[in-house]
C-alpha cells in the first residue's frame, strides 16, 4: 500500500484522471457553450465520471471558471 492506504496502481488512476478532467472540463464548456452540444448526454459513464471528479477536493480547489475559459476561447478562435 502507498500512503493513501490504497494499491498503487489505484493511485496512479487517481493521478491520470485528474490529468485528464481539466481536459474534459474545456471541451465541455468550449462544446455546451459555442456548438450547443452536451458531450455528456446519452454517456452515462462520462456524467458519472464527472460527478465523481467533481466529488474530489484536490480537484475541485483547482477547478477553472467557466466563463473566463469560454472568454479565453472565443479570443484565441476570434469569435465575438
Amino acid at each position: 500500500p502507498d500512503v493513501c492506504g490504497n494499491a498503487c496502481f489505484n493511485c496512479f488512476n487517481l493521478q491520470v484522471d485528474i490529468a485528464y478532467v481539466t481536459i474534459l472540463e474545456r471541451v465541455q464548456i468550449y462544446y455546451s457553450n459555442l456548438r450547443n452540444y452536451e458531450i455528456a448526454k446519452d454517456r452515462p459513464n462520462l456524467e458519472r465520471y464527472t460527478e465523481e471528479m467533481n466529488k474530489i477536493e484536490a480537484y475541485k480547489q483547482t477547478k477553472n471558471v467557466p466563463l473566463a475559459l469560454l472568454d479565453a476561447a472565443k479570443r484565441h478562435l476570434k469569435i465575438a
